[in-house]
């Protein structure tokens, strides 16, 4: 059987990546589940960056194999009565496409049974792509969805591009109002223009030229080896947060490691609040020093260009006015003592006193239930 190399890129607008991370896992079981409905199950490989989905096939056939088809009726009984052809075999003939005089019989269940079989031919697996795509699309989950231009169709992000290309060969499709061409786009720090794949082998090379890394393991190897370069070259220990990483991976599409700093006199914050501050609102990744936290933090960034002075020095700033923020609420909260004096004056429900006798009787309740339950005077 002839087969072909088969590139399919679906290119978007930037992907969340959290709700993209939550369906990753079942993205390669909906495609082969599509292959397999097609009778054209051959292995692949599935990137993804914030940009694009992609899938590669070596050897993708170009048909699907012909098959045996076989088609098996009413019992011989119900379908002749003295020896004259009823309905019900004329009706069977019909569903075949032949007719009476090329019905057979066969035994099935132990009954005689009418019988037919023919060799159905594949079709051209091309003819099928544009429904398949289609259909995988429309399985995907996540979670919300969007509407753009004229479309009625919704997707988690605009497609801008299509490419599905055999060998050298464009498949022509139109999905979602997309034309499929032979073109794919670089890095979007390198240049908005489509970049021409003359054939399916170029592909990887031509992204790697435009500063795009469509393996996310290979671009989540190069971020833990940036790591360890750093960590070999200053002594620093940066900590490893595997969902921190994916969804770092997820975002970027030629990942950048920078090291930026901060005041040390934020180091006065409890480190839960830095480290808070750090991964959850900034993706950044807290940098320790014989196991303490240091003034020090590492981002990756998605722009692949020299211009690491000049993102270091935004991510600083953005990180200095979240931890200013932090450092005057903590002041403000260990300025005055924990106590429930003040509830005094702080009405619960009118005819139940204050929130101050409300907190009395709660810890009088505790009191009791820690009698009664003799395992709550342990401390975990």
């Amino acid at each position: 059987m002839k087969t072909t190399q088969l590139l399919i890129e679906i290119g978007l607008e930037e992907l969340p990546a959290i709700p993209f991370l939550k369906e990753q896992p079942f993205i390669e079981s909906k495609w082969n589940k599509i292959l397999q409905d097609n009778e054209c199950c051959v292995p692949f490989q599935f990137y993804s960056t914030p940009r694009r989905l992609c899938f590669i096939h070596d050897n993708f056939p170009l048909k699907q194999e012909t098959k045996t088809v076989e088609f098996f009726g009413p019992p011989y009984s119900v379908a002749y009565k003295e020896g004259v052809a009823t309905p019900a075999a004329e009706s069977f003939a019909k569903k075949c496409g032949v007719s009476l005089e090329q019905i057979t019989t066969t035994l099935k269940d132990n009954k005689e049974v009418l019988y037919f079989s023919c060799e159905q031919e594949g079709q051209e697996i091309a003819f099928l792509l544009e429904s398949m795509i289609a259909t995988f699309l429309s399985s995907l989950s996540f979670g919300k969805a969007m509407r753009w231009g004229r479309l009625s169709q919704t997707f988690i992000r605009p497609i801008r591009w299509l490419c599905v290309m055999m060998d050298d060969t464009v498949v022509a499709m139109n999905i979602y109002g997309v034309e499929s061409t032979a073109t794919t786009r670089p890095h979007r720090s390198i240049s908005f223009d489509a970049i021409a794949i003359n054939h399916t082998t170029e592909y990887e090379a031509l992204l790697k030229e435009g500063k795009v890394i469509i393996d996310p393991q290979e671009r989540r190897e190069s971020i833990l080896n940036a790591f360890i370069a750093i960590e070999q070259s200053q002594g620093f220990c940066i900590e490893r947060d595997d969902e921190l990483l994916d969804e770092v991976v997820a975002i970027t599409e030629y990942p950048q490691v920078l090291v930026g700093t901060f005041d040390e006199s934020f180091l006065m914050l409890p480190p839960e609040v830095i480290i808070t501050s750090m991964k959850i609102n900034q993706r950044y990744f807290p940098i320790f020093k014989n196991g303490v936290l240091t003034h020090h933090f590492v981002v990756v960034s998605n722009a692949p260009l020299g211009q690491a002075q000049e993102i270091i020095r935004g991510n600083e700033k953005v990180l200095r006015a979240r931890l200013s923020d932090a450092l005057f609420f903590y002041h403000n909260d260990t300025a005055k003592k924990l106590s429930i004096e003040p509830l005094k004056n702080v009405v619960y429900v009118e005819g139940l006193g204050s929130v101050y006798q409300k907190a009395l009787r709660e810890k009088a309740i505790g009191a009791i239930l820690s009698e009664l339950v003799p395992h709550l005077h342990r401390v975990h």
